[in-house]
């Protein structure tokens, strides 16, 4: 009932038209799907429409969760959070890719493979 009555009505719609009616309707396009940039870019719509759609799950279930409908600083615990996460994760993991060597050093094959005819050009 609590998604029924109040603002969640509004949360609702646009978790429709985010999490269906636009990838659906860019997802239709074959050109879209053959530009690899563009079809990176409908999924990162998708995961931010999936995160709203979570929010829209998960918080009627709490009691002042009618707060968090306005811009509130509340609101910004629900940015804040996972883009600290990501940073902590992404910093971590960029020490932890100094310390380590990028190319097998044991491989017997390592000189036959840094030949300049195998290089990408």
């Amino acid at each position: 009932m609590d998604r029924i009555l109040g603002g969640w009505g509004v949360i609702i719609t646009l978790d429709f038209i985010f999490h269906w009616l636009i990838p659906f309707t860019l997802l239709l396009s074959r050109d879209l799907k053959r530009n690899r940039k563009r079809l990176v870019r409908v999924c990162q719509w998708m995961v931010f429409a999936r995160a709203f759609d979570l929010f829209w799950l998960i918080e009627p279930n709490f009691k002042d969760a009618a707060r968090n409908l306005h811009f509130s600083w509340g609101i910004l615990e629900y940015v804040a959070v996972p883009v600290a996460l990501v940073s902590f994760w992404i910093a971590y993991f960029c020490m932890q890719l100094k310390t380590r060597p990028l190319v097998q050093t044991n491989d017997p094959h390592v000189a036959e493979i840094l030949e300049a005819e195998h290089a990408h050009a």
